[in-house]
Order: C-alpha cells, then sequence, then structure tokens
C-alpha cells in the first residue's frame, strides 16, 4: 500500500496498459473574410482498458483508492476556433470544444469519466502599436461532474481573465507587466484544491 496526499492506494497487479483501439478525425479549414480562418474538427476515439480510479473506502474510513481499468472508454466531441488577423496590429482567437467522455463498459457504476470538462471556450485578443504589446486571454470551462478523490465536492464552472503589457526596446529586452487572475475568480481545478486568486508579475525578457 502506498501513501498518497489525499489518501491510500492499494496496488493492483492486474493492471493493464490501457489501448486506443478507434480513432478518427475529420476536419476542415475555411477563410469567410479576409484576414479570417475558421477550423471545425470531430473527434471520435474509444478505448479499451483506459486507466482510471476507484474509490475502496467506505464513508466515515480513511480514504482508499485503487488504479482499475474501465473495459471500454468513448470521448468524442468537435473543436471550433476562429482567429482574425488585421495586419500585424490585432488578432482575435475565439475557440470552444464540446467534450463527450463516458465509461461505456458493461456493468459499469456510472458514466461520466473523472475530471473531464464538457464544456471549453476561450478568447484572446493580442494587439500591437510600435514596441508595445498587449494581450487579454480568458477561459470558461463547464463545472466538473465527476471526480474520485472526494465525491460531492466536484469543482463548479470557471472564468478566468489574464492580461500582460509588454514593450520591446529596440534591439534590446523585452519588459513586461501581467495579472493572472485578473477578476479574482474563486475556483479549482482538482476538487478541494483552491487555485491561486489574483496575481502580478513583472519582468524582464532577453534573447542571445
Amino acid at each position: 500500500m502506498s501513501q498518497a496526499g489525499a489518501g491510500a492506494f492499494l496496488p493492483n497487479p492486474d493492471l493493464r496498459p490501457e489501448r486506443l483501439t478507434l480513432s478518427t478525425e475529420l476536419g476542415a479549414k475555411m477563410t469567410p473574410f479576409p484576414g479570417g480562418t475558421f477550423d471545425v474538427a470531430f473527434f471520435y476515439n474509444r478505448y479499451n482498458n483506459l486507466i482510471s480510479f476507484q474509490q475502496l473506502s467506505n464513508p466515515l474510513e480513511p480514504l482508499l483508492y485503487q488504479v482499475v481499468n474501465l473495459k471500454e472508454a468513448l470521448m468524442q466531441g468537435v473543436e471550433v476556433s476562429y482567429r482574425q488577423q488585421w495586419k500585424d496590429y490585432l488578432n482575435l482567437q475565439l475557440s470552444y470544444t464540446f467534450l463527450d467522455a463516458r465509461d461505456i463498459s458493461v456493468g459499469r457504476i456510472n458514466d461520466a469519466l473523472a475530471y473531464k470538462v464538457r464544456h471549453t471556450l476561450g478568447a484572446s485578443a493580442t494587439a500591437r502599436h510600435r514596441g508595445f504589446v498587449l494581450n487579454l486571454n480568458a477561459r470558461y470551462r463547464s463545472r466538473i461532474e465527476e471526480v474520485f478523490i472526494y465525491p460531492g465536492s466536484e469543482p463548479g464552472a470557471a472564468f478566468v481573465a489574464n492580461a500582460k503589457l509588454a514593450y520591446t526596446i529596440a534591439g534590446g529586452p523585452t519588459c513586461y507587466f501581467a495579472v493572472n487572475n485578473l477578476n479574482n475568480a474563486q475556483y479549482e481545478e482538482l476538487e478541494r484544491y483552491r487555485m491561486p486568486g489574483r496575481s502580478f508579475s513583472a519582468g524582464v525578457e532577453m534573447r542571445f
């Protein structure tokens, strides 16, 4: 038995390597407007023996887990992105991913795979003027529907924005000032593990 931060793990001598049995992707790219690029891709993946985790302990007992194989699992979805470029001055990007990740084994306990995000939306804007570069970006993800460490403590949906302003001295270093988690979102990627709030950083980058 091995110890981890959130509990103990019972070794599984019957654990097998996971195997991707079918993988397909169909995509398209087009230019609907000058400087604009639209991408869409559909994907479908099936797995045998996908590695997952199972809680063995009962409520009020010390946490005990085991790494196990899921007989069959499915991950399918669509990725969509659009990029618009106005010369070297402004670049806008939007992206969206839908993921359907399920355990499809016969006799399964539930359908959802742990820590998989169903909806992810991203946006980014980069503006350039002389030596200045300003980047604003944001990401939204839907709530995590299934966890294994602390069932019942599934992280909720989250929206996080960031900003960075940089200035490059001609032929010299780049100075920057950045704000991470600009909106000071209180969110978790893993249950009961709070991510950092708003933070500031500044620095100088040099290339040789």
